[in-house]
């Protein structure tokens, strides 16, 4: 059994010889690949941070009735912050409201006015779920029509911009690895099957002999995972230093210190082993299907 198993890695190693140039091709497809996908990973997870943060910024303010008096305000804006989707919210007064605006535009509006025309108001937060374009617009509805409610507001033009930045990147990202992934599993396939021409008389004699189809398969199998391993220990090295070098030069505008250097070692090689058993699976089964 154990003389089998070297065997067939004996075999698997030999094919790697044979066709050095396309197999050091395909593990240098690989750990690009890999390393590109790691890399976009990097940059969504910042990006993920960052929108995460901004997000914080959907909030939703409230006007209420100019003729309602400071208890109707205040039972009107309670009623409002025991919604199920209002996470926080804050209570600003007419007298509030007059302090704000004197300290963004430097004047009275008492004085201005001869009284305070400024209503009372109730600045909210919104549960993560919520914010989004679609969360806020459910959420205004439903405000809007309770009483003693004048007017609902919230940012709709940077929220829908933003939005559709979201959705852009993250399409982006699943894009570009599928493409990667495709063009890893098409080089090492068709590397598999340089190596199936390479031994087509060596295999037409197992086949006389009365070889099994895995015993043929398995070490071409065993190449093309070979071949994703070693691409994946390249890629998991130049990730560790690219991410050491990241969080070295551009902290804290990037952070990267929550990944850690082994999971993500490990990743790229489980990524490499993946693609190469993919590729190989196809590259063998295309030869079967021809015998």
């Amino acid at each position: 059994m154990m003389s089998t198993f070297f065997y067939l890695i004996g075999e698997s190693l030999r094919g790697l010889w044979q066709t050095r140039t396309q197999s050091f091709t395909s593990i240098l497809m690989n750990m690009f690949s890999i390393t590109l996908l790691v890399l976009g990973f990097f940059v969504y997870i910042n990006f993920n941070k960052y929108f995460d943060e901004l997000k914080t910024s959907y909030q939703i303010e409230v006007f209420f009735e100019t003729t309602s008096d400071s208890i109707e305000c205040q039972d009107s804006f309670n009623q409002i912050y025991s919604l199920p989707y209002i996470k926080e919210g804050v209570f600003i007064s007419k007298n509030e409201a007059s302090r704000i605006f004197n300290y963004q535009f430097g004047q009275n509006i008492n004085y201005l006015f001869g009284v305070n025309p400024l209503p009372c108001s109730g600045r909210y937060d919104v549960l993560e779920a919520y914010r989004n374009i679609k969360g806020m617009n459910k959420i205004k509805d439903k405000i809007s029509i309770l009483p003693k409610v004048e007017d609902v507001h919230y940012p709709s033009n940077f929220i829908i911009k933003f939005d559709n930045l979201s959705s852009d990147l993250i399409a982006g990202f699943i894009i570009s690895g599928l493409i990667f992934l495709l063009i890893s599993i098409f080089i090492v396939s068709n590397t598999i099957r340089l190596v199936i021409f390479a031994r087509k008389a060596q295999i037409e004699l197992l086949v006389l002999l009365g070889a099994s189809n895995l015993f043929i398969r398995i070490p071409f199998i065993y190449e093309g995972m070979f071949q994703g391993i070693i691409g994946g220990v390249l890629s998991g090295g130049i990730t560790i230093l690219i991410k050491s070098l990241f969080n070295y030069l551009f902290y804290p505008f990037v952070d990267l210190q929550s990944i850690g250097n082994l999971k993500l070692f490990f990743f790229c090689i489980l990524l490499g082993l993946l693609f190469g058993l993919i590729g190989s699976l196809i590259g063998v089964g295309r030869y079967l299907e021809k015998r």
